[in-house]
Formats: C-alpha cells, structure tokens, sequence
C-alpha cells in the first residue's frame, strides 16, 4: 500500500534554461583562387583528346560510308541471274503494254474459263491487258492487234 502524500504542482510548467549563443554574421567566405598552371594544361589536355576522338569519329563515318557504297556496288554487279532476268522480262513486259494499249483487237479472244477477254474490234485498255495477263492470253492478244 502506498501512503497517499499530497504533491504540490507549480503553476507554470518548468523549463530548463540553455545557454543561447549569440548570432554573429560572418563575412563571406573569399572565392577560391584562379587556377593554377596545371588547370590550362587540363583544359589544353581535354582539347586536344576531344579533336583526336572527333577526327577519329570522322574518318569512321568515312569508312562506313566508303563500306555501304562499296557493299551496294558489289551487290549489283552480283545480282543473281534471275533477278536480272526478271528485270529484263518486267522492262519487256513494260514496253509490250506501251506498244498494245490504244490499238484494236482483231478477234474475240476468251479465256479457258469462257469468259471474254476482249471482243473483236473493241480498244486495247489496260483493264482488258490485265484480264489477258491474268487468263494466260497476254501473248494471243499481242498476236491479235492491228
């Protein structure tokens, strides 16, 4: 059991002083000296490796450049014979429409399915070559023009 005391309470509430140091404003701190000789040397350092990377740099771009375009001469003088053959035959093909288109056919020609593919004495238009292309009778309608 404990024995009830009464406790007195002080009014306001105690705090503790602590010493408080006075503000001083102090002057700036001086800005640090200039550089000292090796400071140019640095830089001069520093130039001097940036103009030798951008040289190098250049000189790599050339060579790649030099590379791609030697790579793309070599792959035309190389190009298989039936990829030069296809060029030929899309250039033949090319001129062969020139020549029919605005011409008149001089008979029907009708495809294997019965269909026609143009009537006799009708124009040359490049619809009618597709449907001759398309009905394997591009070669009877060239025969067949005037």
């Amino acid at each position: 059991v404990i024995p009830e005391t009464p406790v007195e309470l002080p009014d306001e509430p105690v705090i503790p002083e602590t010493p408080v140091e006075p503000v001083v404003e102090s002057t700036p701190e001086p800005a640090p000296a200039p550089a000292t000789t090796d400071e140019p040397a640095k830089s001069s350092e520093m130039d001097q490796k940036i103009e030798v990377m951008t040289k190098q740099a250049k000189d790599l771009k050339a060579a790649l450049r030099k590379a791609r375009d030697n790579k793309q001469a070599a792959a035309a003088a190389s190009m298989p014979l039936a990829s030069q053959k296809e060029q030929v035959e899309t250039k033949v093909i090319e001129r062969r429409r020139r020549a029919l288109v605005g011409k008149h056919a001089t008979k029907t020609i009708t495809a294997d399915s019965g269909t026609t593919v143009v009537e006799a004495g009708a124009e040359i238009t490049e619809e009618i070559l597709q449907r001759a292309r398309l009905s394997n009778k591009f070669i009877e309608l060239s025969m067949n023009v005037q």
